[in-house]
C-alpha cells in the first residue's frame, strides 16, 4: 500500500450546496459507500474540489433534488424536509476527474444512519455540502520491519477500511476480485480485467 503524502497546501474546509449526480451504492458489514459525480460545467472554483483531494472527514448534508430547490446550508434541519435529507459524517479518499466530470466516494459509518434514507439517494440527482472535520485518523500503525512482511490485506478488507486503490486492484488475483465483485453485487465474470473494470466503475477508482 501507498501512504498518503503530506503537502504544505491545506485543502478549503467547505464546499458549499452543489448540485450532483448520486451513483451506486455499496454496502458492507459496517461501511456504505455512495459514489458522487459533479460536472464540470457546474460554476464551482477548483480550488473547493481541493476538499476532495486528501483523506479527509467531513459533516455532510444531502438532499434530493426537488422541481424547485430551495437554498439549503448545513445549518438547516433535515428534518424540515422529512425523507428528502440525510445529514451526517462520512470519509473521502480521494477523487478522480475527467474532462466532463469530478467523481468521488462518500462513505458512511452503518451505525450512525438508517440505511434506508441513504439508500434513496443512489442513482438520483440532488444537493451535497461538505464541511471538513479534519483528516481521517490512522487504522493502523505502521508494522515492525523486525516482525517480517504482512501478507497483503484481501480487496474486501482494503474496501470495507476505506484503503482500497488501484495499485491493489491492478496485483488482485481472479478470486480476490470475485470475491470484491460479490461485496459490491456486481455481475460476476471469470475474466480479471473485466472485473476490475466494473468495480474501478463502481467504486470510481481511476484505472493507471
Amino acid at each position: 500500500m501507498t501512504t498518503k503524502k503530506k503537502t504544505g497546501r491545506a485543502a478549503p474546509n467547505e464546499l458549499e450546496t452543489t448540485r450532483v449526480q448520486f451513483g451506486t451504492l455499496s454496502i458492507g458489514d459496517h461501511t456504505a459507500r455512495l459514489s458522487v459525480s459533479i460536472t464540470r460545467a457546474s460554476s464551482i472554483p477548483l480550488s473547493k474540489i481541493d476538499i476532495l483531494c486528501s483523506h479527509t472527514r467531513c459533516n455532510v448534508a444531502l438532499w434530493q433534488l426537488e422541481d424547485d430547490p430551495a437554498d439549503r446550508t448545513l445549518g438547516d434541519d433535515p428534518d424540515d424536509d422529512g425523507e428528502r435529507a440525510l445529514r451526517t459524517v462520512v470519509d473521502i479518499t480521494g477523487f478522480r476527474g475527467t474532462h466532463k466530470v469530478f467523481a468521488f466516494g462518500l462513505t458512511f459509518v452503518l451505525e450512525e444512519i438508517e440505511l434506508e434514507a441513504l439508500v434513496k439517494f443512489a442513482k438520483q440527482e440532488g444537493l451535497l455540502e461538505l464541511r471538513r472535520i479534519g483528516d481521517i485518523p490512522e487504522q493502523k500503525e505502521t508494522p515492525d520491519p523486525s516482525q517480517g512482511t504482512l501478507e497483503p490485506a484481501p480487496l474486501v478488507e482494503l474496501y470495507r477500511e476505506g484503503r482500497l486503490d488501484e495499485a491493489d486492484l491492478s496485483v488482485a488475483s481472479l478470486n480476490g476480485l470475485k470475491d470484491l465483485a460479490t461485496e459490491l453485487g456486481l455481475p460476476m465474470s471469470n475474466s480479471g480485467s473485466e472485473l476490475r473494470d466494473r468495480i474501478r466503475e463502481a467504486l470510481a477508482v481511476p484505472a493507471t
